[in-house]
Parts: structure tokens; C-alpha cells; sequence
């Protein structure tokens, strides 16, 4: 399948800092690639919402993992997805599209995706140059929100409506979008993330873990740019366990980690908790791998990369409720939930999974294996461009 996919949810240039950008929808295009498949990646810069990064961020064509990634220039009216609306951006815009679809004539493509809502918009705007269906990806905090503003809500139906189909990223995503009415629920699909399966621990060292430890150990891996990720939340569930010995340690960085730090001293923590900054990725698997529990209630969140390396590294994982990572974990079996923004609801948590006996980690270490099994890069791109074909196929 020859797939044009296009969104600013992708990394501009190869290494590009996991603090600057999202990898998960890379990994879909990498293993399509892999398959035989031919994919050619636009990557959007938006100014003046982005103009530091609109100057830093050179156009044109780049390689990253054997996928070709063509990153481009769009101004947009500021707090909105509108491309065109002042004449000066459409003309400028103009020219933009022109341009991709000079670069495109040597391939004939099959489909065009876009993934988050200004992204898509732009697709459908080739989408129907090049009389192509097209895929929308929807994602938690981008484009139910803009269902919010009468303006976006209607030049977002009036794509939708076209589009041939509509991935969702999370099965909590899905039910929502359903929720909109009959005429978006006959094309929905999920589109969830997976793991590269190399990082898995064997099953034998997932059920080693359900030896309890001397000491409690704790991780979150995230990035800190303000409080959503809840950090701070944990860190006070956390400083209310009493005789009991725990360490927890933040991996990644962000505007909110001074806040952060600065709260873990005020909470008397500074020698349970360690703040480690970014870190490679083999570092950070290290880290993990040593821990016991994954602590990340998220909200808002689409579907986290992270909970499914916590899960390849056998530890067992909080989620939010009612985020992306809700459905993957079912509360009890495989992880737990709690509700975001709760500390009270938190500690109860951490206190029923350190009071947990030897045969229910087990059990539980049991079941994240096995899930986590379902959720590599491999199947999660095979299932995408299956149902991508499906719905094309119907057309």
C-alpha cells in the first residue's frame, strides 16, 4: 500500500529529542515501511503558534528509520485549525500545497492520513487535490476539545464527514467519538501504540518481580511542560505512607520540574525522591526494569508510550481512569486505576499494591505479561493498516 501521512505529531529530523516531539506515530510508518509498504511523511511547522520552532526547523526531505519524512512551513490563525483564513496565510499556505504535490507526482498513493486536527485538515485539503479517501486520526487532547469552538466544530465535521475512516487512538477515545452520532460511529477503528517487542522481559524475570522487596520502588517517566502528568499528586500520596521504606525517582524534565523539586523539599522527600532529567533510552529501561511500580495518572493523555514500556519492564502500572491507558489496564488484573487529580484515591491505591501477597503480583504480573504480548509495534501497525484497507477497500 503506497500511504501519504501527514502530522505534526512526528519527529522533524532523525534523534530529534523526545521532549520535542511524539514517536509513537513514527513507529506505525517504520513498521509499515518494514512490511513493503511505501510511505511518504509530511511533517507541518506552524507559525506564529510555533515561530521559534518555525525558524529553527529547516524544509525539505529527511530520512528517519528508512522513512521518508518532508517537513514544511504553515501559518495559521493563532487558537484555531484555520490555514486559510487571512488572505495574506492563504496565499503563503497556498504555495505550500502546491509544492507537496509537485514532490508527490512520481509515487501513486492509495491513501492519505492525518493524524491531530490541524494536521488533518491539511490532509483533506490534498486528499482532495489528488482525489484520494482519507484516514483521520483523532487524538484525546486535540480534537474533542476543538469540539468546544463553533468554528472549529463545524470545519472539523464537515471533514470528518468525508473522511473514509476515523482512527482513534485509545478505546476510551473511541467510545466518545462514538457518543457524536451514528454517522461517525460505522467508521471508527482503534489505533493504539505498541512497544518494540525487544524491550519485553522474559516471562520467568515478569514473575520474579512478585518476590516483594525489601524497599518499595516507584518510577514515572514523563514530560514534565506543566501539571497534567500529575507528579505532583503522586509525590503527596506518596509522603503519606508511614513505616514503610520507598524510593521514587522522575525520569525526564520539563518547565514543571523546578515546581516539583521545590515541592519534594517542602514535603520533606529529598532523600526518597530523585529527579534524574532526560536520559537515553537505554538508561531509562534500566530504570525501569529496577523498579516495581509505574506511577502516572495522567490527564489529559491519549495513549502514553511510556505505560507500555512499564509494562515490558514487568512493573505493575497506575493509569487514569477514563485516559488512553484505561481498557489496556483493567483495574485489578492487570495494573490498576485511579482517578486523575486524586491523592486520596492514589494512596489507596499504593497502599493496596504494596499490601499485595506474593500470589497476587503473580497473578497480576501474569496478566500484564500476556497483555503486553498484544501490544507491539509490529501487531499495532499490522492491525492499523489492516483496517486502513479494510475501509479503503469499501470505497
Amino acid at each position: 500500500m503506497n500511504i501519504l501521512f501527514i502530522s505534526r505529531l512526528y519527529p522533524a529530523y532523525p534523534a530529534q529529542p523526545v521532549d520535542e516531539t511524539s514517536y509513537a506515530l513514527h513507529s506505525f510508518a517504520k513498521e509499515w515501511v518494514k512490511a513493503g509498504n511505501i510511505v511518504q511523511v509530511i511533517r507541518p511547522y506552524y507559525a506564529p503558534h510555533n515561530t521559534r520552532k518555525f525558524a529553527k526547523v529547516r524544509t525539505g526531505f529527511k530520512q528517519i528509520d528508512n522513512v521518508p519524512v518532508q517537513v514544511e512551513h504553515f501559518w495559521r490563525v493563532p487558537k484555531t485549525n484555520q490555514i486559510y483564513y487571512f488572505p495574506l496565510f492563504r496565499i503563503f499556505n497556498l504555495l505550500r500545497f502546491r509544492k507537496i504535490l509537485s514532490s508527490l507526482k512520481e509515487i501513486k498513493y492509495d491513501v492519505v492520513v492525518g493524524h491531530m486536527t490541524d494536521s488533518f485538515l491539511i490532509a483533506a485539503e490534498i486528499a482532495d487535490r489528488l482525489k484520494l479517501p482519507l484516514i483521520c486520526g483523532i487524538h484525546q487532547n486535540d480534537t474533542l476539545e476543538h469540539w468546544q469552538s463553533f468554528f472549529c466544530r463545524k470545519l472539523i465535521k464537515k471533514v470528518l464527514a468525508k473522511s473514509a475512516a476515523i482512527a482513534c487512538r485509545s478505546n476510551v477515545l473511541l467510545s466518545k467519538m462514538a457518543k457524536l452520532g451514528p454517522a461517525y460511529s460505522a467508521k471508527l477503528f482503534l489505533a493504539q501504540s505498541g512497544v518494540n517487542a525487544s524491550l519485553i522481559l522474559p516471562e520467568p524475570e515478569f514473575i520474579s518481580k512478585a518476590v516483594s522487596a525489601a524497599k518499595y520502588r516507584f518510577v514515572s517517566a514523563c514530560v514534565m511542560r506543566d501539571t497534567t502528568k500529575n507528579i505532583h499528586i503522586n509525590l503527596a500520596a506518596l509522603a503519606r505512607l508511614k513505616n514503610i521504606d520507598w524510593h521514587y525517582t522522575v525520569i525526564g524534565d520539563g518547565e514543571d520540574r523546578a515546581r516539583l523539586e521545590r515541592l519534594t523539599a517542602e514535603l520533606g522527600l529529598r532523600q526518597r525522591v530523585a529527579f534524574t532529567g532526560l536520559l537515553p533510552s537505554g538508561e531509562v529501561q534500566r530504570y525501569l526494569r529496577a523498579a516495581d511500580f509505574y506511577l502516572l495518572v495522567s490527564a489529559p493523555e491519549t495513549f502514553g508510550l511510556t505505560y507500555l514500556e512499564a509494562l515490558a519492564s514487568g512493573l505493575i502500572v497506575v493509569g487514569a481512569k477514563g485516559q488512553g491507558i484505561d481498557g489496556v489496564i483493567v483495574d485489578g488484573q492487570n495494573g490498576f486505576l485511579a482517578e486523575a487529580g486524586s491523592m486520596d484515591e492514589l494512596y489507596r491505591v499504593i497502599v493496596k499494591m504494596i499490601n499485595l501477597t506474593a500470589k497476587e503480583k503473580k497473578e497480576i504480573l501474569k496478566n500484564t505479561y500476556s497483555t503486553i504480548q498484544l501490544y507491539t509495534e509490529d501487531k499495532q501497525a499490522d492491525k492499523y493498516l489492516e483496517r486502513m484497507k479494510y475501509f479503503v477497500n469499501k470505497l
